[in-house]
């Protein structure tokens, strides 16, 4: 079973986001974050995720920030438009997929994105 973190402060966005992530993939266990440490210690405990959705944790960046801290995890990531910034490029690998999904974002423009990332296959 893939993990798929999915970093969001906001709960109806993390429900509706890990709601159609376990009715596309029966294959996938979404793990909501909704603190920055949460996101952190979900990355540290093995098996790390596959794919990570990043939304927005109040104020915080989350994608940089959680970049910048942990490098480069292996996981795929799908950074929703508008809530984050662009991290070091120093700390992304060349490998790592990020695709970007505009807000407001659908239920079929989210399910292209996470296709798109491959972090699902």
């Amino acid at each position: 079973m893939h993990q798929i973190l999915i970093v969001e402060s906001t709960p109806l966005i993390a429900e509706d986001i890990a709601e159609i992530v376990s009715d596309r993939w029966k294959n996938c266990a979404p793990v909501v974050a909704a603190t920055y440490s949460d996101a952190v210690a979900s990355m540290r405990s093995p098996p790390p995720p596959r794919l990570v959705v990043a939304g927005h944790l109040g104020t915080r960046s989350c994608y940089r920030a959680l970049t910048e801290e942990l490098g480069d995890t292996g996981a795929q990531w799908v950074v929703i438009e508008g809530v984050t910034e662009e991290p070091d490029p120093k700390a992304v690998s060349k490998q790592q997929a990020v695709v970007r999904l505009p807000i407001p974002f659908t239920t079929s423009s989210l399910i292209e994105a996470i296709e798109k990332s491959g972090g699902l296959d």
